[in-house]
């Protein structure tokens, strides 16, 4: 009886383990290029796209984007600790590249 009981822990604990894995966002890659919308999808919010444009110099991508603006944004994966910084405005759009560690760019 007790093995029953111990074993149907296991399970409610693996089941939970699960559940919160599946809902991890992955977020960026060490040196990935990635897409403002493409992060966004992995847990970036407005706050850290504006964060990373803020660490440029000034001039290089306005700080007065728009947050739809935002997504269109090309950031580089400073570190592994999942930093980003702004990169390129894409003006023209930009584009996800599916695949693993695929790099994003702007359209030409």
């Amino acid at each position: 009886m007790a093995c029953r009981h111990v074993l149907a822990y296991t399970f409610v604990l693996l089941a939970f383990a699960l559940e919160i894995h599946g809902r991890a966002l992955p977020k960026c890659q060490y040196q990935e290029y990635a897409c403002g919308s493409d992060l966004s999808k992995r847990g970036y919010t407005n706050a850290d796209f504006r964060a990373a444009i803020a660490k440029l110099p000034p001039g290089i991508i306005p700080p007065t984007l728009s947050n739809v603006q935002l997504l269109q944004v090309l950031y580089h994966c400073d570190d592994i600790y999942n930093s980003i910084s702004g990169n390129a405005f894409c003006v023209s759009g930009c584009i996800a590249i599916s695949g693993s560690l695929a790099n994003d760019q702007c359209y030409m």
